[in-house]
């Protein structure tokens, strides 16, 4: 009975952290295309400024709602972890990425697929490393 509730836990926080990363990509595309469309800044400096922002939206968004009850009351700390794991994500992402495309060329023809394995690869990476390491309750403090 008692892996019930954690089991329950564990799919409502996996739920929300889909929701909240796709908050988060409205804000990297919206500011995204804001900043090169409306502003005509370089595509890598409105990257730049768009990633961030990103960051910024979805740490607070998962420290309010998704692991509200295991976040830190470290808050500088907290957020310093949550972007390092973002970062190291993205080397996730990438690095599935590039394999898939070196263990399989063909898959040159069609790069959404390996964009979406080391999407996948980099989500998963993501959500196990903040649940583990940045939002671990008492833990944290």
């Amino acid at each position: 009975m008692a892996a019930k509730p954690v089991a329950g836990t564990l799919a409502r926080q996996f739920v929300l952290f889909t929701l909240v990363g796709l908050a988060g990509l409205g804000v990297d595309a919206g500011v995204f295309v804001l900043l090169t469309s409306t502003f005509l800044w370089s595509i890598a400096l409105a990257r730049t400024v768009s990633v961030c922002g990103s960051i910024l939206t979805t740490w607070m968004l998962n420290r309010a709602v998704t692991f509200a009850e295991h976040r830190s009351p470290r808050r500088g700390l907290e957020f310093a972890r949550y972007a390092a794991v973002q970062a190291s994500g993205l080397a996730v992402n990438i690095g599935v990425f590039a394999l898939c495309l070196w263990l399989v060329p063909a898959l040159r023809q069609a790069p959404l697929v390996p964009l979406f394995f080391g999407a996948a690869a980099g989500f998963a990476f993501n959500f196990a490393v903040l649940r583990t390491l940045v939002f671990r309750g008492g833990a944290a403090r």
